[in-house]
């Protein structure tokens, strides 16, 4: 299947703006501090370097299909506020995948369920897979009880990169909430 144009219109979800990347500081910025974070990166290969890191932002951002820049919402508007994150989609591995990193700042407050929930709608409003995936560390609790909060479920565990990891996937993406559902919720679809 061909991917469509990516993101023509920012996805508003009650509390986030999810946007394709722009070459700006902001962005640039908050990538650098998800890249070097040690927390952010504990189960994902671990910080890199902050010269790395820098190198790795100095490419144009450009409109890279299924990389979402995850930033606060200001007001009620589609206006933003700080980027507070990542949510990605990728077919390495043969199916749908969804990533998310969120500056630890921004932990504990429902953001990350809310913007996978949102892709998720997103997906369902914009391709015809019928489910996704997503890949964690089996020592990564807290993002394994967000995965199953949304509904997804264990299908294999495997060793990769060292680690024990498992693959969980998405309930049929088909009955997953609209964009227009996900934004007349408000905040309490994330708590």
């Amino acid at each position: 299947m061909t991917q469509p144009p990516w993101l023509q219109e920012p996805v508003l979800s009650p509390r986030l703006v999810l946007r394709a990347g722009r070459d700006a500081a902001a962005d640039r910025a908050a990538a650098v501090e998800l890249m070097t974070d040690p927390q952010v990166r504990q189960f994902i290969g671990g910080p890199v370097s902050a010269e790395e890191a820098r190198q790795a932002v100095s490419r144009p951002a450009g409109q890279r299909w299924g990389s979402f820049v995850l930033a606060l919402r200001a007001g009620n508007g589609g206006g933003e506020a700080d980027v507070v994150g990542v949510c990605s989609l990728s077919r390495e591995r043969g199916e749908l995948e969804i990533g998310y990193m969120l500056l630890p700042r921004y932990w504990g407050k429902g953001l990350a369920s809310e913007a996978v929930a949102a892709v998720l709608a997103w997906v369902a409003d914009h391709l015809d897979d019928e489910q996704v995936i997503a890949v964690t560390q089996a020592a990564n609790v807290a993002s394994l009880r967000l995965l199953a909060r949304l509904g997804f479920v264990e299908r294999e565990r495997f060793a990769e990169y060292d680690a024990d990891q498992v693959l969980l996937t998405s309930p049929v993406v088909s009955a997953a909430p609209s964009l227009a559902t996900l934004r007349s919720c408000g905040p309490g679809l994330s708590q």
